[in-house]
């Protein structure tokens, strides 16, 4: 009954649906390249990572999320070293709905002091969003006109273009990035359904502090806004790393939730693996739900960016 309820809110006044917000996540500090283009690549390595979430279990109809980001400095191809791509796939499910984006990015990076990076990005793709209706039972819907739509058993889908800019600045102990996605507001059309995309804004920065306790442990703090004009909400976290290798941390998601966080560095540092559990403090925690769950996996080789030797000759020593 939940699926139909959420459906029904999808499809009223005309069946125009006005995009909610992107997809969302608690491990946002290990995001960075799928939300903002300007990050893909600054690293210096080529990085594949994947994000798998299950929003407000126990509640039926809730949100699915799998996030597939893979990114790369170009000068592991042996191309100019101050270049950055990516490529972020990711499907969003929400009872009867669903929305499925791929997207492709790019940045130029701008060498600064002390090591320190700034990329400047794009990124376009297609997203592919509908309504099945086979997950519904369209009798209940007490609507002729949904019902004669739900029932004909054919997916409501269209598909359209989107884009997005950001720039992402990186130094030794500290990041920030401002990014929109969705830039284009498109509108997706099938028959007399119609999806119109928002256009998303995103502030993200972590810092680093210098190690303590004998320098076993540092203490990682960042923020993370999302807004889309409409919504905004907050995530203010804090990560404790031990040793470089295990962390612990928690974050409060105004509105919405308290996280708790924990993951491993392994395989070199060259791993990570992250879990985290949402405690849900909002209404819909009165219901059914008993939480969130997110897995995030990263692994990343990294390169070293040769550059290339100029030779010069006297002239003297050719006589």
């Amino acid at each position: 009954m939940r699926k139909v309820l959420f459906a029904a809110l999808l499809l009223v006044s005309g069946l125009v649906v006005n995009a909610q917000q992107e997809y969302q996540v608690s491990q946002n500090m290990f995001n960075s390249a799928a939300i903002n283009p300007g990050a893909a690549g600054i690293n210096n390595a080529i990085c594949a990572q994947l994000i798998g979430r299950q929003q407000w279990m126990g509640f039926e109809g809730a949100p699915q999320t799998y996030i597939l980001n893979v990114n790369a400095n170009l000068g592991v191809f042996n191309l100019p070293d101050n270049i950055g791509a990516g490529l972020t796939m990711y499907q969003d499910i929400i009872g009867a709905g669903y929305s499925t984006t791929a997207k492709l990015s790019g940045n130029y990076q701008l060498g600064l002091a002390n090591g320190a990076k700034l990329g400047l990005g794009i990124d376009l793709g297609i997203i592919s969003a509908g309504i099945d209706p086979t997950q519904l039972n369209a009798s209940q819907l007490g609507d002729n006109t949904l019902y004669a739509l739900l029932n004909s058993n054919s997916t409501v889908t269209g598909s359209t273009f989107t884009g997005g800019v950001g720039g992402f600045y990186q130094a030794s102990n500290l990041y920030f990035g401002v990014s929109t996605s969705q830039i284009l507001e498109s509108e997706t059309v099938h028959e007399s359904a119609s999806i119109q995309l928002r256009r998303h804004y995103y502030i993200t920065g972590g810092y680093e502090t210098q190690p303590f306790m004998g320098g076993d442990m540092v203490l990682k703090p960042s923020i993370f806004i999302k807004t889309d004009g409409a919504v905004t909400t907050l995530d203010a976290a804090v990560i404790g790393e031990y040793q470089n290798l295990i962390w612990l941390g928690a974050s409060y998601r105004t509105g919405d939730a308290i996280v708790a966080m924990t993951g491993l560095n392994i395989v070199s540092s060259k791993m990570k693996v992250g879990l985290a559990y949402d405690f849900t403090t909002s209404d819909i925690s009165t219901t059914s739900s008993s939480g969130s769950a997110e897995l995030f996996i990263r692994y990343c080789h990294s390169i070293e960016v040769k550059t290339k030797k100029r030779i010069f000759v006297d002239p003297s020593l050719l006589q």
